[in-house]
C-alpha cells in the first residue's frame, strides 16, 4: 500500500472486472454490507475502465496467441490484461508469472520493487 500512496488516484485506473472481483469478495463474505462499503470507498477515487469493443478485440487476440503457444491464463486475468493493453496502461500485479505470458503487456510488481 505504500507504493499506492505515492500516486494520485488520477494516475491510476481499475478495470471493471477487478471491481467485479472485489464485489464478489464482498458478496461472498459474512459481512456483505460492511465489505461492500469498503469496496465502494476503495474504488471511489479511481476511474473504472469499462469492457468495450477495443478491449474485446485485444481479448480475442491475446487469447488466440496464448492458446497457440499453449500458455493459457485465467479468464479474469485475460480480461484484465486485455483492458490494460487496450488502454495502454501499466498493470500493477504480483502475479507476473501469469501476466508475463501476455505479449505487449507492461507490468510492474510493486511488492518486488519493479
Amino acid at each position: 500500500m505504500r507504493r499506492l500512496a505515492l500516486h494520485a488516484p488520477t494516475e491510476m485506473a481499475v478495470p471493471a472486472i477487478v471491481a467485479g472481483e472485489l464485489a464478489f469478495g464482498a458478496y461472498d463474505s459474512t459481512r456483505v454490507a460492511e465489505n461492500l462499503r469498503l469496496v465502494s470507498d476503495f474504488l471511489a477515487p479511481y476511474a473504472i475502465v469499462p469492457f468495450d469493443s477495443q478491449v474485446g478485440y485485444h481479448y480475442g487476440r491475446i487469447w488466440a496467441d496464448l492458446k497457440r503457444r499453449g500458455a493459457p491464463i485465467g479468464a479474469n486475468d485475460l480480461l484484465i490484461a486485455a483492458t490494460a493493453v487496450a488502454s495502454d496502461l501499466v498493470l500493477v500485479t504480483n502475479n507476473t508469472g501469469e501476466f508475463g505470458r501476455v505479449v505487449g503487456l507492461r507490468l510492474e510488481d510493486w511488492e518486488a520493487g519493479t
